[in-house]
């Protein structure tokens, strides 16, 4: 650089911005025209930009929040909840497609089984029958699933059954995006179906990415019965004593009657297998759902004594049995129990919200009901009892919805 011109600086410096201007306009004179029009409309979009970003708060300019609001489902309109700080999973009831009504148990069947052995592992939060069983013959997105449920996975499923053969397929989903995560097919002789059974339990938990213990693996395959034939009368017991519904009431003879083949086939099930925790615990479920609650009881406290580990089914029931009755100290023991073996486990802590509240102990009562709350921030008593199968409405409501609505539960 001359000497002249350096001294010249000197004394007149120029702003950086200026600089940088003037080295921009002298390049501007030498670029063609048709670069000239594209830097124009670049210029001309970048301070409509700027001038946007003034009045509309940076987090909405994000391009993949913007496409989620412009997507059709009515589930992207509003962000996913919070989820549980562990693995957590909804399993919606198995579509049977058998083209046989009369199979629809065994479907429904399977879906429990799943839901039972997941819900034997601490370390994974799985969203309770009562719940997903409402979402039955239902078209529902899993993502709106994971928002009502406050779950991460949704399972689906269907089974055909033809004689002896079983064929299932299942499709484990990421509710928060709507991602396939598995989809495996499985085809069977209906001899094998307990360990088909583990084997699509442990295929959708590595799925998840959880890690099992050695001990948790081997709760995970126990079972109470291996006598198939007891096994399907369990699960045709099952299946009739959840056919009860609010709708049922213009049916009240047709009602009787599912009660009392479910009672029937759940007896049959105890015949062919007696030595069995699981059957027991069932046998006790039916007397509760029949409101027979004294021999609900003696089934449950028999399954605590075939069982070196209390079954949360015998432990809960047993809450259920005591509380309908009037012994709210001897229901609040064996909730209690429940309680501290899952602690997610929500039949247990609506079970204590409820005869905390008959009890007089309104403190405990709204410490559970907030606790409900957390484990399934979507609760509904009025869902609750319109999906519960218990014959006796009028003890459903004073022994159980009425003390939780009255303990902060809508």
């Amino acid at each position: 650089m001359p000497k002249e011109t350096q001294t010249e600086e000197t004394k007149v410096a120029p702003s950086p911005e200026a600089g940088w201007k003037q080295t921009l306009l002298k390049l501007w004179k030498k670029t063609p025209t048709a670069f000239k029009a594209v830097a124009s409309v670049l210029i001309a979009l970048n301070a409509f930009f700027a001038l946007y970003s003034r009045f509309i708060p940076s987090a909405d300019m994000k391009p993949k929040e913007k496409a989620s609001v412009s997507e059709p489902s009515p589930t992207a309109k509003t962000p996913h909840p919070a989820l549980p700080d562990k693995p957590s999973i909804a399993v919606l009831p198995f579509v049977n497609v058998s083209g046989d009504k009369e199979q629809e148990f065994f479907s429904d069947g399977l879906t429990d089984e799943i839901i039972n052995a997941v819900s034997k592992l601490r370390n994974v939060f799985v969203v309770a029958r009562n719940s997903t069983f409402t979402y039955k013959g239902k078209n529902v997105t899993v993502q709106q699933v994971g928002e009502e449920m406050g779950v991460r996975y949704v399972l689906q499923g269907s089974v055909r059954r033809a004689d002896d053969k079983v064929r299932v397929t299942v499709q484990l989903a990421d509710a928060t995006n709507s991602q396939e995560v598995m989809s495996e097919r499985y085809e069977r002789n209906i001899r094998n179906i307990f360990s088909l059974q583990d084997e699509i339990t442990m295929n959708v938990l590595s799925a998840m990415r959880v890690v099992l213990t050695e001990g948790e693996m081997a709760r995970l395959t126990t079972r109470g019965t291996k006598n198939l034939e007891a096994y399907l009368k369990v699960m045709q017991a099952i299946q009739l004593r959840f056919a009860f519904n609010k709708q049922a009431f213009a049916r009240a003879q047709q009602l009787d009657r599912k009660y009392d083949r479910g009672v029937s086939e759940a007896q049959r099930a105890f015949e062919l297998d007696s030595g069995s925790a699981q059957i027991n615990a069932y046998m006790g479920t039916t007397f509760v759902y029949t409101g027979q609650y004294e021999q609900a009881i003696t089934m449950f406290k028999n399954s605590l004594r075939l069982s070196p580990v209390p079954l949360l089914t015998a432990l809960t029931g047993l809450g259920t049995a005591y509380r309908t009755l009037g012994q709210y100290g001897e229901a609040i023991t064996f909730l209690t129990e429940a309680k501290q073996r899952e602690p997610d486990n929500i039949t247990a802590r609506l079970g204590l919200a409820s005869t905390y509240m008959l009890a007089g102990r309104e403190s405990e009562a709204r410490a559970e009901a907030a606790e409900v709350l957390r484990i399934n921030p979507n609760f509904s008593t009025e869902k609750f009892a319109n999906s519960s199968p218990m014959k006796n409405r009028t003890d459903l409501m004073t022994f159980f919805i009425e003390p939780l609505r009255k303990a902060g539960l809508k």
